[in-house]
């Protein structure tokens, strides 16, 4: 009976695991956002502003892949 305890002990701690990882990788493409923003802001280039278009593309991609919370 304990060890039944205990295994539903850890599959909540996987779970909670799990859901700290997708805040963590949510958090990390809004702030990958914002810096690629600023950078197109500050680009003096073309080229730069080729390099985060073709990044924001990649961020779309990244999100639509990951479907924790859908």
């Amino acid at each position: 009976m304990d060890g039944g305890g205990r295994k539903g002990k850890e599959g909540s701690q996987r779970k909670n695991k799990h859901q700290l990882i997708c805040w963590i990788f949510q958090d990390y493409e809004k702030l990958r956002y914002l810096i690629l923003k600023e950078t197109r802001r500050i680009g003096e280039s073309d080229e730069q502003e080729e390099k985060v278009k073709e990044n924001n593309g990649g961020i779309m991609k990244s999100k639509q892949q990951h479907t924790c919370h859908s």
